[in-house]
């Protein structure tokens, strides 16, 4: 639309999360999105900064008309009540370095009925290790599309990974995983060696709240994870429909 625009990146990369997310053959045309993005970044010639972390005082000196948070999220940093006995990670550290995790027992507590719980569970099953996928939904992967889900299901079957449905995680506590049956409500305890919680991200917005409370009059827009974790399509809607706005 003819704007000069700067994008300040804080990692070494665009892109965010996905490119974990499509480390994964079921998920590896989330990839493409970003290679055109980026196409188009650089085709449009936006002044992008990577390994940058900006903060308010050199936002102010940039003298911006306008300014677009899209800082994502970040896991919980105590996602279910544990004594620690169980080591307890988020699906982004799982999808990091699948090949830890290989002839261990893990969990995965589904709490998203989405890919942030599958994916790791996928990585860390083709690395070698015994999966299990705990939900308190009727069943597994509940909030994916029909036919997404169905293939997903199927996916996830075949490779002998476990499924377990009206499986409510509680805690962690004495080297187990209490889980309660949300149909019965009674309790049982499963072993493992790590635990994965995919229990949805938090806000980083943190930029957001100091450029509100600090400086007066700056057209501020806070979008995607930032504003709420939820999927890339949502990302992209929103970016989208905030600079036809401004």
């Amino acid at each position: 639309r003819g704007m000069d625009v700067t994008l300040v990146e804080a990692s070494a990369a665009l892109g965010g999360q996905v490119p974990l997310a499509s480390s994964i053959e079921a998920r590896a045309e989330l990839g493409t999105i970003i290679d055109f993005q980026i196409n188009e970044l650089e085709r449009l010639a936006v002044d992008i900064r990577l390994n940058t972390r900006i903060n308010t005082a050199q936002i102010v000196e940039m003298k911006p008309d306008v300014i677009i948070i899209a800082t994502g999220s970040q896991p919980r940093p105590r996602p279910i009540p544990t004594d620690s006995s169980i080591p307890t990670i988020a699906p982004i550290e799982a999808m990091d370095s699948p090949n830890l995790y290989a002839e261990k027992k893990v969990i995965v507590v589904d709490q998203v009925s989405h890919f942030p719980a599958y994916a790791p569970a996928e990585a860390i099953k083709d690395a070698g290790a015994n999966v299990a996928i705990y939900t308190p939904k009727l069943f597994v992967g509940s909030l994916l599309d029909q036919a997404t889900m169905v293939r997903t299901l199927r996916r996830l079957a075949s490779k002998e990974i476990d499924m377990i449905p009206n499986a409510a995680v509680e805690r962690i506590s004495g080297g187990s995983v209490h889980i309660k049956n949300t149909l019965t409500g009674s309790i049982t305890q499963e072993k493992a060696d790590v635990v994965i919680a995919a229990v949805g991200n938090q806000t980083v917005d943190i930029l957001a709240q100091e450029l509100a409370q600090t400086i007066d009059q700056l057209n501020i827009h806070v979008i995607g994870d930032a504003a709420a974790p939820r999927t890339i399509l949502e990302a992209i809607r929103e970016g989208h429909q905030i600079s036809r706005k401004i």
